[in-house]
């Protein structure tokens, strides 16, 4: 299982500096997360078939594309982190699911080195902050409908203005944008508001169902009250 690289270098190294420290939780948890579940339970509530070829956006260190490749399912992880993906590698060897898995080491923001309509389902769990700009945000879109197979599924599923750690920060942010500093990790995020996301992508994806998580979770050792939406889509 190789690793395929291109990927913006400066993302690249402060991502890798946090799976190392390991103060976010998409960095350190090992369970998938509760939106893939929600995911999954939509797929058999409406007796949609869970097979094929699923793309994982942001797939980090495997936790929920492993337990993906577990049921069955032939998947391709993308992250832009090389360390995520090395232990990425070795998990799917450790519950002999590497044969199930492609990885590739690429910055969800250009184009990617797959076949256009080649996915059944694809999930972005917790990246689009990383997208900046509106340009950024409507070729990921553009990108994620080449790769998509017509009829098939996206889970989107991000932070929002809400969310406990986030929302002091962009109370100092520019209003504009929603463009802020992350000082725990060295990141710059944008925080996208429901309606952004969903006048963006409706022009493309039908939306089938959207839920918001609240709970609580740590971020570098302190406790917060997080809040995220899920939209699944169908393109």
């Amino acid at each position: 299982m190789d690793v395929k690289v291109c990927v913006d270098q400066v993302l690249k190294d402060l991502w890798e500096r946090e799976y190392m420290t390991k103060g976010v939780p998409t960095s350190f948890k090992e369970q998938p997360s509760q939106a893939l579940g929600y995911f999954l339970d939509y797929l058999k509530e409406h007796e949609i078939p869970l097979r094929g070829k699923l793309l994982d956006l942001g797939c980090g260190n495997g936790r929920n594309s492993i337990h993906l490749a577990k049921a069955g399912l032939d998947v391709y992880g993308i992250d832009i982190a090389e360390n995520a993906l090395s232990d990425f590698k070795v998990k799917a060897d450790r519950e002999r699911v590497a044969n199930k898995i492609q990885l590739y080491c690429h910055s969800i923001d250009e184009t990617l080195p797959l076949d256009s309509e080649y996915f059944d389902l694809v999930i972005c769990l917790t990246v689009i902050e990383n997208l900046l700009t509106d340009e950024q945000l409507h070729s990921f879109k553009a990108e994620v409908s080449r790769l998509l197979k017509s009829g098939g599924y996206f889970l989107l599923y991000f932070l929002t203005e809400k969310d406990g750690f986030y929302r002091p920060l962009l109370e100092r942010a520019d209003k504009e944008t929603g463009v802020i500093f992350i000082p725990d990790t060295g990141l710059t995020q944008r925080i996208y508001s429901t309606h952004e996301v969903q006048e963006v992508f409706q022009d493309v994806f039908k939306t089938c169902d959207r839920r918001t998580f609240e709970f609580e979770d740590a971020r570098f050792g302190q406790l917060y009250m997080r809040n995220l939406v899920a939209f699944i889509f169908q393109k």
